[in-house]
């Protein structure tokens, strides 16, 4: 990826098909802030955070970037990397519980077969 931070602020509808997504003015507003973590020969890894929350919202964001998500079949995203579904991943969640209106936060790690990504 050439720029190495940004905000992707597109608006993404429905395709005819009701699978798809694409970016149109007509769509609804979207926001996706991201930061290049790490920068591999063949692909990036990338931090995402989402300021709105649309159906597809980062895998289109970055298709129209083209940089479409590794193992997205749906958006074209490269196959060949050893990885079986679409790389991505929530590492934290944090949100406000709203039947106790406390914040919340949740971290997972990285699964197995994105970390091993890491050395091919």
């Amino acid at each position: 990826m050439t720029e190495k931070q940004g905000l992707i602020d597109k608006p993404i509808a429905k395709t005819a098909d009701g699978i798809h997504r694409e970016i149109s003015e007509d769509g609804q507003q979207a926001q996706t802030r991201f930061q290049v973590i790490h920068q591999y020969e063949n692909f990036a890894e990338v931090e995402a955070e989402l300021l709105t929350g649309r159906t597809h919202q980062i895998r289109v964001h970055f298709t129209i970037l083209g940089h479409p998500l590794l193992g997205d079949k749906l958006y074209g995203g490269p196959l060949d990397m050893g990885i079986t579904r679409q790389a991505l991943h929530a590492e934290s969640l944090t949100f406000t519980d709203p039947l106790t209106d406390r914040e919340q936060t949740f971290k997972v790690k990285l699964p197995e077969d994105m970390e091993q990504l890491k050395h091919v």
